[in-house]
């Protein structure tokens, strides 16, 4: 007979099974005993216990005392009380694994797994699961309707809960999704009660459900909400709008389950990074080993100038901003987990003394190779998983492999996370470290194969090559994973990728800023509006119609042709504004405080929400829509007249967004919003190219002030160029001037005018008029030049693009200098002052390492 164990709890000293046939659902009952472990310090006259031997994480012996828990359902209570008793200050083992989780990983059980009576299977069945969505639509605490599975129920409050109680019974799901399941089930349930109707949620040993809150929290830089979750036995329930519950399926859940030896909706209430800790816990407890339960492993010493030069994350190459074509991507697969692998990096192993070591790149750290480490030997089953699904990649698969994907990505973080059983800091630099050094030493192998690296991020690396063909892609990815011992693969190859600037600094490059299609008409965008959460469906849905029209092209040039076509979109968007559905222009923003000072649309929000007796709190979602007159709305308070200026601004920057690398400046976009242009005399003038030197910067230097004109003057005159002060052109107009200085610019009068007659007094004179001119006027070899002097990403003002412009219309050819960091490649580009376009001259040849 087929049968799959789906869950188990705890009632008194037993573990109640939820086992599911064909032929329906079975609840079997099984006696169990645990103990947790105390360490020998502790003083235990009162309580039962003895002493035994057992291994630490160290593979070390250690004698602790053995206390037999009486009461399982009182697990974690009997645990507080033994910490009281010894003061919190008595290490403790085994102390925080729920029985029904031990019972499960001593007996090599796994939720989701096909059983027989005589072997359990390791291979993944699909199970008849029934499963209904539910959603609650409440208003001040009173249910005014329900929606189960695509059927709406509304009216009278008790009619709609009678008629919905009615069909959940009928449907008998084995799981229930629904959104915001462990607040707004407890409501659902306390109105159930309120007029005598049957709680039908619990398919057996019923339990009151009752809202436990919830909390905030401080996590990756942003403020997250949680609420505490509920748990029914004998159904599933699924918080679509938790953190892995969003993200997965029934399958993709079952499948952490299987791997792991997780309770299913233990899995679905918390984070991915508790996953892999699930993982951990399963081995060390099915190898005997202690685990800890608030002790945590003691790093070994590291000096401040290793911590410093030690605790980075990966490294990122400057993408090479604008249009490429035959784009490469290279893909590290699972880098961090792999290294983590291959490695042996595991805080075990770190602490380990045991020989042969390996030592981790330009750090004092040092991995002992003696045994294979814990955390190794957790993530390998989640890698081979993953790789196999990645291979094979079926609809199925992909569902089952959407947590995998997110349970490795999170491990790496969670090995320095305070409450990981074996993390440690160390263990998170040394990840890094073999990151940086695999990246770098890649991009090393592809430039001396003949590719040119425009792009590299942490664990992806975008090579170009003429006609680039997949073969010799396929070819540098076999050689770099022998190279680095860790999967590597092609992404694919684009037709042409788009590597974006900053909006407000055109020269300055984002790392995961970009949009490009494959070869295969696939579009790949990161960092744009279409992928930003907060951003209203209308932006998105408008920016992934002109990429898509964007796909059809081949080259830089259909791509221009185009754009009067995205601006005629724009109009149209702009135009039927008032018609879209009141969805489209939702904004969603994750509040991070409850009191905001200054008048933002989150405190406007929060204030409507306070008076209609909602109070939310940081971390937790808002929605609004920007109405007409500057209002900001809650969606359902909407009049269906909205801010055509608000949108028309978001609008024009998705658009100009994609169309900033071909040349089109902010203004013109939103000229193409209007219906009308206002020409001004630079369109008919020819364009502007005006030559920038790219010059790296002197190390050592204690002040940025005045060092590019001090580095630069000094420079030129080496060079054997006179140089002058081009504000001072005019100072022979002044009645008092130092000899010299007279002297310096009568020369420069007489050169000026030999070269150039009559030039000279017309500088003057637009000397003394305009405020943009460059540093220096330069000369040697009977030629003249100006030379503007920048540092980094300074830029050129707009009186400055001004007078370039009338000098270079005056014959005298102008530089724009600049000084910047070593690894910047660019050396000497030609750059349109109209546009910002870029055309680069002269690069650094090789890539250098820092």
């Amino acid at each position: 007979m087929e049968a799959w164990l789906l869950d188990a709890y705890r009632k008194s000293n037993e573990i109640i099974l939820w086992v599911k046939t064909k032929e329906g659902n079975r609840r079997v009952v099984r006696p169990f005993s645990t103990s947790i472990y105390i360490d020998t310090s502790a003083d235990l006259k009162e309580i039962r216990h003895f002493t035994v031997e057992r291994i630490t994480y160290l593979r070390e012996k250690k004698q602790v005392y053995e206390v037999p828990v009486p009461d399982l359902s009182r697990y974690e209570s009997f645990v507080h009380q033994v910490e009281v008793r010894t003061r919190y200050k008595i290490p403790l083992y085994n102390a925080d694994i729920p029985p029904e989780q031990q019972f499960l990983h001593l007996n090599d059980l796994r939720p989701g797994v096909e059983m027989t009576e005589d072997r359990i299977s390791t291979v993944a069945s699909t199970i008849p699961l029934t499963q209904c969505t539910i959603q609650v639509l409440a208003k001040n605490r009173l249910i005014t309707a329900i929606n189960i599975n695509d059927t709406h129920i509304c009216g009278d409050e008790e009619d709609v809960l009678k008629k919905f109680v009615d069909a959940f019974k009928k449907t008998d799901p084995d799981v229930i999704a629904m959104q915001y399941a462990f607040s707004l089930l407890p409501l659902l349930v306390e109105r159930l009660e309120h007029y005598n109707l049957d709680c039908p949620f619990h398919r057996w040993d019923p339990m009151p459900i009752r809202y436990k809150g919830g909390k905030s929290f401080f996590s990756y830089g942003q403020v997250r909400y949680k609420d505490f979750a509920i748990r029914l036995r004998g159904r599933f329930l699924i918080d679509t709008s938790s953190v892995v519950g969003n993200e997965c399926d029934v399958e993709g859940i079952l499948e952490l389950c299987r791997l792991t030896g997780a309770l299913f909706q233990q899995v679905a209430s918390r984070s991915f990074g508790a996953v892999f800790q699930h993982s951990l816990i399963r081995l060390m407890l099915q190898k005997g080993y202690l685990i800890p339960y608030k002790e945590k492993p003691v790093d070994l010493p590291v000096t401040m100038f290793d911590m410093l030069k030690g605790d980075r994350a990966g490294h990122t190459f400057d993408p090479k901003l604008g249009f490429h074509k035959d784009v490469a991507e290279i893909d590290f697969s699972s880098m961090f987990p792999w290294i983590m692998y291959a490695k042996n990096i595991s805080a075990d192993m770190i602490l380990s003394d045991k020989p042969p070591f390996a030592k981790v790149p330009h750090l004092p750290i040092r991995i002992s190779l003696h045994d294979k480490g814990l955390v190794p030997l957790a993530i390998k089953p989640l890698l081979d998983k993953r790789m196999e699904y990645k291979a094979n990649p079926t609809a199925l698969n992909r569902s089952r492999a959407a947590g995998l994907k997110q349970v490795l990505v999170t491990s790496y973080g969670y090995l320095r996370f305070r409450e990981f059983k074996l993390g440690i800091a160390t263990a998170h630099m040394a990840i890094c470290s073999y990151a940086r050094e695999m990246i770098i030493q890649a991009a090393h192998i592809a430039e001396q194969h003949g590719f040119e690296v425009v792009h590299g991020i942490v664990d992806s690396l975008y090579i170009k090559k003429k006609d680039i063909k997949e073969e010799e892609v396929k070819a540098l990815c076999r050689e770099l994973e022998d190279s680095c011992g860790i999967p590597i693969s092609s992404e694919g190859i684009f037709n042409w990728i788009v590597f974006l600037p900053s909006v407000n600094d055109p020269q300055r490059p984002l790392p995961a800023c970009y949009y490009g299609v494959f070869r295969s008409g696939d579009i790949k965008a990161r960092g744009i509006e279409v992928r930003q959460r907060r951003t209203p469906l209308l932006i998105k849905h408008f920016q992934q119609q002109i990429l898509e029209q964007m796909s059809r092209c081949s080259s830089k040039k259909e791509i221009k042709r185009l754009i009067p076509a995205f601006g005629k979109a724009l109009r149209h968007t702009l135009n039927h504004l008032s018609k879209f559905n009141p969805e489209w222009l939702i904004t969603k923003v994750t509040i991070s405080k409850e009191d905001y000072t200054h008048n933002i649309p989150q405190k406007r929000i929060v204030h409507a929400l306070r008076r209609k007796g909602i109070r939310p709190l940081p971390g937790q979602s808002i929605s609004f829509i920007h109405q007409r007159g500057g209002k900001i709305v809650l969606p359902e308070d909407y009049k269906g007249k909205p801010d055509k200026a608000y949108y028309r601004k978001l609008l024009i920057r998705a658009l100009y967004v994609v169309l900033q690398p071909f040349g089109v400046t902010k203004k013109e976009v939103t000229e193409m919003a209007g219906g009308e242009k206002q020409m001004t005399l630079l369109d008919y003038t020819p364009e502007k190219l005006v030559k920038h030197v790219y010059v790296p910067i002197s190390r050592g230097y204690t002040t940025n002030v005045g060092l590019s004109e001090r580095q630069f003057r000094i420079r030129l005159e080496k060079a054997g160029w006179e140089v002058w002060r081009g504000g001072s052109i005019a100072i022979l107009r002044a009645d008092e001037v130092y000899p010299n200085v007279r002297r310096k610019y009568t020369r420069l009068s007489f050169l000026m005018e030999k070269y150039h007659p009559g030039l000279f007094e017309r500088l003057e004179y637009f000397c003394s008029v305009h405020h943009g001119m460059p540093d220096f006027l330069c000369f040697r070899n009977d030629q003249f030049k100006f030379v503007e002097c920048k540092f980094k990403y300074e830029q050129l003002s707009r009186k400055q693009k001004k007078c370039i412009q009338k000098l270079q219309d005056f014959g005298i050819p102008v530089e724009v200098h600049i000084l910047v960091d070593h690894p910047t490649k660019t050396r000497v580009a030609e750059i349109n002052l109209h546009t910002g376009e870029k055309i680069v001259l002269a690069k650094q040849l090789m890539l250098s390492v820092p």
